[in-house]
């Protein structure tokens, strides 16, 4: 009997379980631990129980306030079923947390939302072979960073933060740190294994200062280790440096493969100067196959130094290659002297280079292999380059191999071009027959545009100087050739022109007469039909040229304040975006999971293909409807007899 009643009782306890719903807990920082109805708004429980017993589906809804407690749930939500910690919409910086950690044995399958960090916040955490997974932090507000923020996952998103922080510590800090285990026993990817792979971190904006004056120093804006398959896009990097005594690195890899970085802004303010190696991006340790498309990056400051080192040495020497560079542009004030803009220091292997404008106002190259390294089946391509030197392409001390070569580029020196001081100097077995446009405004003729395995040679002259129309002397004729004003796209009567070219134009813009005509502004955009946690935005589609045609997207974006054309970057991104329709199609975008009773502004720009944008709409204000219906009233209350 006894065995029978114990076999009922745990059929019970599963049954029960199983018809288990999920719940919405309400927190305080005032809030009293368990639930025994201490989860309601009007009696909130507090945010480490809600950590402590949280299973999959609940939901954590915040009272406003400062809470001395993290977000670090001890349990797991599921795929279908995630554990949720949400903030205000409207103000994420209403709730702060002590800190936001998921992984490290539990919190897969977590979400937070709206809050914001003080002091900094340790993100999606690994240990050893333990990672994060399918966690996601959205349009959360962390303040006082000093590193890491780390991404030790697997499939999460981390999407429209605010980072901002100051990096002084006197040991090695990586402020974003993308990391996986490490496994060198296994060889060069032995550690894919438990890597940090296939994340997002995107829309979000990250202002750091760098500050270190002591010991080692060594600083990584971002660093991304036993790491592949990871986005990083659409995000705004604004660093300055005071001062930085060891290393740094905007964006290193270590054993990084198959990583993409595409469209984000690098503003790098060098005011202080770099005691040891430094690159705004740098591979090592094998690290390959990594795309960068559509990013730009502006290096400025009254410092100097600082330039791409595209590869390095490190634990597996001559193994990092096969790296794709796609429609950057690249400004460097005053890169590394002795070096380049791009630097390979370990030698290039089938990398690509395409449509990218780099472009310095110093003398030091753009391009630069070192001596006793090798220029390996690297191809360039449809890209411009403007120096202020006389020599754009320095790869004389390197060895060719398997064929590296130049093709439909533009070449704009400055300065010029003299013997010792060629516009590009190659080895033997670099590809110039197609290479494209050589100029410099101070120079008379191009007789000593290229030096090829230690000989002079004019353009399109025939031989290993290229074929006569497809490597020429004269002027690309830009748009605007001033530094400080640079427009690369060609103008009228341009040289860069030309049908023997492949695709009929060198260097990274199209030719005279495409596309300069941004979208038209958007005057019209207007919030209706407003429920307790919806709107709806309404507007008439621009073109792709003004009114004409069909944008190729658009930069919707909603904030608690008003928006203007200054702060508009600072305001959120919606998400996902709306997809433009035809110019003067009247379109609309339903805005969901708002909060009831809250006014919210909204404004949008539109790209086209060319990448010229409109200016920023009319800001458009809603206000959702507040929650006027009380509960039922009881119908059913008797005394007990």
């Amino acid at each position: 009997m006894a065995r029978f009643r114990a076999l009922v009782l745990s059929f019970l306890m599963i049954a029960v379980a199983a018809n288990a719903q999920a719940r919405t807990y309400w927190v305080s920082p005032t809030g009293t631990s368990g639930a025994a109805g201490n989860d309601t708004l009007s009696t909130p429980t507090t945010l480490a129980w809600f950590n402590a017993n949280a299973a999959a589906g609940d939901v954590c809804r915040f009272k406003s306030g400062t809470y001395t407690d993290p977000i670090y749930p001890a349990r797991d939500g599921n795929s279908t079923s995630r554990i949720r910690y949400y903030g205000f919409p409207q103000d994420p910086s209403a709730v702060v947390v002590a800190d936001i950690r998921f992984g490290y044995q539990h919190g897969n399958y977590c979400t937070a939302r709206w809050v914001s960090c003080a002091n900094g916040a340790t993100g999606l955490y690994e240990a050893g072979a333990t990672e994060a997974t399918d966690d996601s932090l959205v349009a959360c507000w962390i303040t006082g960073q000093t590193g890491p923020f780390t991404i030790g996952s697997k499939r999460s998103v981390v999407d429209s933060l605010r980072i901002t922080g100051t990096i002084t510590s006197t040991a090695q800090t990586h402020f974003i740190a993308i990391n996986g285990e490490r496994d060198h026993a296994n060889g060069p990817i032995g550690e894919w294994s438990i890597g940090s792979l296939n994340n997002r971190f995107t829309n979000s904006t990250v202002n750091v200062n760098v500050n270190t004056t002591a010991s080692a120093g060594d600083v990584h804006i971002i660093q991304m280790s036993a790491s592949a398959y990871n986005t990083v896009a659409n995000n705004t990097f604004n660093v300055t440096i005071t001062n930085c005594y060891g290393y740094f690195f905007g964006i290193e890899q270590y054993e990084g493969y198959y990583n993409q970085f595409t469209n984000n802004a690098f503003s790098i303010a060098l005011n202080g100067s770099i005691g040891g190696s430094h690159g705004v991006w740098c591979h090592r340790d094998s690290s390959s196959y990594n795309r960068y498309v559509g990013n730009s990056v502006n290096v400025t400051g009254s410092g100097a130094g600082l330039s791409f080192m595209l590869s390095n040495g490190g634990s597996f020497p001559n193994t990092t290659g096969h790296n794709y560079y796609g429609n950057n542009y690249i400004n460097v004030h005053s890169p590394q002297a002795g070096t380049g803009v791009f630097w390979w220091y370990d030698g290039t292997r089938s990398d690509t280079l395409e449509y990218n404008t780099i472009i310095t106002d110093s003398s030091t190259p753009l391009l630069n292999v070192p001596s006793g390294q090798s220029i390996d089946g690297t191809v360039l391509r449809h890209n411009t380059y403007y120096t202020g030197g006389a020599t754009a392409v320095n790869f004389s001390p390197a060895t060719a191999l398997n064929n590296p070569r130049f093709s439909s580029e533009v070449f704009y020196c400055r300065a010029a071009s003299g013997s010792g001081s060629e516009v590009i100097r190659v080895p033997s077995g670099v590809g110039v027959d197609s290479a494209g446009v050589f100029f410099s405004p101070t120079s008379s003729n191009g007789n000593t545009a290229i030096w090829y395995g230690g000989t002079d040679g004019a353009p399109g002259s025939g031989g290993s100087f290229g074929i006569a129309g497809k490597s020429v002397w004269g002027s690309p004729r830009f748009v605007d050739s001033t530094y400080a004003t640079f427009d690369g796209r060609l103008g009228s009567n341009s040289l860069a022109v030309n049908s023997n070219f492949t695709d009929g134009f060198s260097g990274a813009y199209p030719a005279a007469g495409t596309d300069v005509t941004p979208p038209a502004t958007v005057s019209n955009l207007a919030a209706s039909q407003p429920t307790q946690t919806s709107l709806l935005l309404g507007w008439t589609a621009p073109g792709d040229n003004g009114t004409t045609g069909t944008a190729a997207l658009y930069d919707m974006r909603w904030s608690g304040a008003p928006i203007t054309t200054s702060n508009f970057g600072a305001a959120t991104p919606v998400s996902p975006q709306p997809v433009p329709a035809a110019g003067g199609t009247a379109q609309t975008y339903l805005m969901t999971g708002l909060t009831q009773g809250t006014t919210y502004y909204f404004a949008l720009r539109a790209r086209d293909a060319a990448g010229n944008w409109s200016g920023v709409s009319n800001v458009a204000m809603g206000t959702t409807t507040p929650d006027t219906i009380p509960p039922a009233a009881v119908q059913d209350l008797s005394t007990n007899p």
